[in-house]
């Protein structure tokens, strides 16, 4: 799921940090963003 914002934030983070540490940290925050999702979809079905 690739949309323009994600694009733009990996762009900035290789940018800033490098093509090595700026795939990790965006790699790191799609891993955290898709735990919030499923913690607040289980709330929600409670």
């Amino acid at each position: 799921m690739k949309i323009k914002q994600q694009k733009q934030i990996k762009g900035y983070l290789v940018r800033e940090f490098g093509e090595e540490k700026g795939t990790e940290l965006f790699s790191n925050e799609e891993k955290i963003l898709n735990v919030l999702i499923k913690n607040t979809h289980n709330k929600t079905e409670n």
